[in-house]
């Protein structure tokens, strides 16, 4: 019986598990997509830069060798107006498929490839597990100020741990849905005949995913507040409605998605170290487990 009731709650926690990280993934492609408003620019000015051309259409007139003079010009005008239009809304929308599009192998990846996005994770650690570190203790410290806790107590230490361990666990999974997202908006221009070169694409999609990166995980590392009140929005108008709609196919139950829901508001707030008599809910027994974990993580880094 005692065995039963462990394999149910290690069945729930994993299902918890897998709710959580598919409300981070909408979030993540939620801030992506707008940040895809300005990396839209950045990119084609990237591409044009490296010398892709506009694709317009012939003369019919010039063809034929007839002398049109300014009627030529104003045809040639709207040609470039037109080619534009179309160009710059192609990448639009196979940006869009990219990010969304990125969600899914990346979510497939987290539950089936753990030990991969393991490893993922444990190399992201080193290269940016600082950063997230001095954040999370910024962070922290506000936190503590706003409800009158000193800096050294045991609240503001469990509050920049519970920062450092969420953030830094996520960063695996942003890493490898921007590497889908880029692979398959690439893919999807050649589906749209766009006609440049693949590598001058290429490069000017690494330099909208250098924004975003930048962008987004700069936005976590040195603001982690700013972080959460767009996850804040994004759950509340985006996520958490779509992910309500895809928890069935997603094998999630409902209650399960409500229940993570709750917990990203606890996270968000901090409100479990304001209650420390409450017992531990999931989530905070997950920032336990993994903190051992994440602390490792950095001591090569000292």
């Amino acid at each position: 019986m005692h065995d039963e009731t462990n394999l149910t709650d290690e069945a729930h926690r994993h299902a918890i598990e897998r709710g959580e990280d598919v409300v981070y993934v909408l979030n993540h492609a939620t801030a992506c997509t707008f940040l895809d408003f300005f990396n839209t620019f950045v990119e084609y000015a990237t591409k044009r830069f490296l010398g892709a051309k506009l694709s317009i259409s012939h003369c019919a007139a010039c063809e034929a060798g007839v002398e049109h003079g300014s009627v030529h010009a104003k045809q040639l005008n709207g040609e470039k107006i037109k080619a534009f239009g179309w160009d710059i809304g192609r990448w639009v929308v196979c940006e869009q498929i990219g990010d969304w599009m990125g969600a899914i192998p990346t979510l497939l990846m987290q539950r089936h490839t753990p030990m991969i996005m393991d490893g993922i994770g444990q190399a992201c650690t080193y290269v940016v597990g600082d950063l997230f570190y001095a954040g999370a203790q910024k962070d922290a410290t506000t936190w503590g100020e706003k409800h009158g806790f000193a800096q050294d107590s045991e609240e503001v230490k469990n509050r920049q741990r519970e920062i450092y361990t969420h953030e830094i666990k996520h960063v695996a999974q942003a890493v490898v849905w921007t590497g889908w997202s880029t692979a398959i908006t690439l893919g999807s221009l050649r589906l749209l005949k766009d006609e440049t070169p693949i590598m001058v694409n290429a490069a000017a999609k690494v330099a909208g995913m250098a924004t975003s990166l930048i962008g987004v995980l700069g936005t976590r590392a040195f603001n982690p507040e700013a972080a959460r009140n767009w996850d804040r929005w994004g759950s509340e108008h985006i996520a958490e409605p779509a992910t309500r709609i895809l928890s069935g196919l997603l094998g999630i139950k409902n209650d399960t998605v409500e229940h993570v829901f709750a917990e990203q508001k606890n996270y968000r707030e901090g409100s479990r170290w304001l209650h420390t008599e409450k017992p531990q809910s999931s989530w905070t027994q997950r920032i336990h487990d993994e903190q051992a974990t994440t602390e490792q993580s950095r001591s090569p880094m000292k």
